[in-house]
């Protein structure tokens, strides 16, 4: 799945749309469903704990959803993120190839000790900012792939919130009600679990990055010169 900041925003206004919409959905179904069973001796009890339990459940949802779409910035500022970050390591590399083409100038142009000194020092600056471009790259990778994983987790509410509004709309009964929410809550549940997986990957990814001692020694950037 790629990232789309026009087609996230979509997903995340439909989902606000359908969110607002469950609740007349819901008084209506309740309102269909009592007038059909509530006269009936004994069912017409059973029925009223049964839709009950369906608006608490509701609530709960609601609730839930309401919750995730407060981060719902996240995945827009990681998608961003991750292309600054590509841009400072594409930039990175073509510095380190300028650099590795100045020394080969500076070999022809300037000799002696202080030429000598000078081919020393810069020789290891094009591996500090070849490992700057690799350190952006896994960064950019990590913050691109966060944002697309936030993406497919607010698709997934988005699809529960459809299929919830269908469940009830169609429900028969307290029982059908109960299962469209329960559906519902068990798939936004599982979206999450794997949503905070793939983000609890990428930030292990993230913290990990450290620089090498050989290409920034005593965690230090090169000199231009070297000590004599």
């Amino acid at each position: 799945m790629s990232f789309s900041v026009a087609q996230y925003q979509e997903v995340i206004a439909r989902t606000n749309s359908e969110l607002s919409e469950l609740p007349p959905i819901a008084n209506a179904a309740i309102q269909r469903i009592e007038s059909r069973f509530s006269w009936i001796p004994f069912v017409g009890g059973w029925i009223k704990d049964a839709l009950n339990k369906f608006v608490s459940l509701l609530e709960e949802f609601l609730a839930k959803v309401e919750s995730y779409l407060r981060s719902s910035a996240v995945p827009v500022m990681m998608w961003e993120a991750g292309n600054t970050w590509e841009n400072i390591q594409r930039g990175a590399g073509t510095m380190a190839g300028d650099i590795k083409g100045q020394l080969q100038a500076s070999a022809v142009q300037w000799s002696g000790v202080a030429g000598g000194a000078y081919q020393s020092g810069v020789a290891n600056q094009p591996g500090a900012v070849q490992e700057i471009s690799g350190l952006a790259g896994t960064t950019s990778g990590a913050a691109s792939a966060i944002a697309i994983s936030g993406l497919g987790f607010y698709v997934a509410i988005l699809a529960a919130c459809v299929s919830l509004a269908f469940a009830i709309a169609t429900a028969a009964s307290g029982v059908g009600l109960a299962a469209g929410i329960v559906g519902a809550a068990i798939s936004v549940g599982t979206a999450a679990g794997l949503f905070y997986l793939g983000v609890e990957s990428h930030q292990r990814t993230l913290q990990g990055l450290v620089a090498g001692n050989s290409a920034f020694p005593a965690n230090k950037w090169p000199l231009a010169t070297t000590p004599s």
